[in-house]
């Protein structure tokens, strides 16, 4: 990387490219797979951090196969911990316009999706540490939304069971963001190069989590963003909970939430530079 060069960081929770049909349009001619690969090439990243990835070796969603080939990102880090079906496969992704080497995986000791994944980008002299992130996820289930729908602000005593099971299901969501933050945030100190941070932390930025994680990192959205910059696109209020972090010697510029309903998140996108 020549020097006042710059990456294009891209992050984006892609609820597995709309594999069950959440957004509705499976019938027209532009498919939430199709407008997500086509966002991509319009924004022409270098660097793509997925949470919540999916792809399957045969068929229409053979996603690491568009991105490296269509897209022309030919390096990546890719860790899939949930397969079905012999040829279904959902996890994180990190695809790269560089070389990636150190792959590794940061073990939250849980199975599922939820995980910290992060590779050396390698340009020219330049080593760069990214790291993409999913913390833990709250899972509620239909009947929960559909209580939280129902309800709204005004809480009767018959809903006291409903109630309880939610704040259940947030009070251990926390507990197991706390800890994976701590894990992932003792990784990042140790880090002998700068670092590049994405990540949906299913939480604010007055959070432990993000207070956690973010200390001693620059906040690209607070560097140039605007707005409320609200990135969750579901049933809840607007909420910032997807991030792009990176050390103070980097530079972060032209930061823009790209509002297009393409998953309950939506698309981040921001350059990176050297001073």
């Amino acid at each position: 990387m020549a020097e006042n060069s710059s990456l294009k960081v891209m992050s984006f929770n892609a609820r597995s490219f709309d594999l069950y049909n959440w957004l509705g349009n499976w019938t027209g001619k532009a498919k939430t797979r199709e407008q997500i690969f086509k966002m991509i090439k319009k924004e022409s990243p270098d660097i793509v951090c997925f949470q919540e990835f999916y792809t399957n070796d045969t068929g229409k969603f053979q996603t690491i196969k568009i991105m490296m080939q269509d897209i022309g990102m030919h390096f990546a880090h890719i860790v899939l911990p949930v397969n079905l079906n012999g040829g279904d496969h959902w996890g994180m992704a990190i695809f790269s316009k560089y070389p990636l080497i150190n792959k590794k995986v940061i073990d939250f000791n849980h199975r599922g999706s939820n995980l910290c994944l992060y590779a050396d980008l390698v340009a020219k002299k330049d080593t760069l540490r990214i790291y993409n992130c999913h913390l833990q996820s709250i899972r509620f289930g239909q009947e929960d939304y559909k209580f939280m729908n129902r309800i709204g602000y005004d809480i009767e005593e018959d809903d006291a069971s409903g109630l309880k099971k939610i704040l259940s299901r947030l009070k251990i969501a926390f507990t197991k963001r706390a800890s994976q933050a701590d894990t992932v945030a003792a990784s990042i100190h140790a880090s002998s190069h700068p670092v590049i941070f994405c990540g949906d932390f299913n939480d604010t930025p007055s959070s432990y989590s993000y207070k956690t994680i973010s200390e001693n990192l620059c906040d690209a959205f607070r560097e140039s963003g605007n707005g409320f910059g609200s990135t969750y696109v579901g049933p809840f209020p607007a909420f910032r909970i997807d991030f792009i972090f990176h050390s103070p010697r980097l530079k972060s510029y032209e930061f823009n939430t790209i509002k297009q309903k393409l998953s309950d998140h939506y698309p981040l996108v921001c350059k990176v530079a050297f001073p």
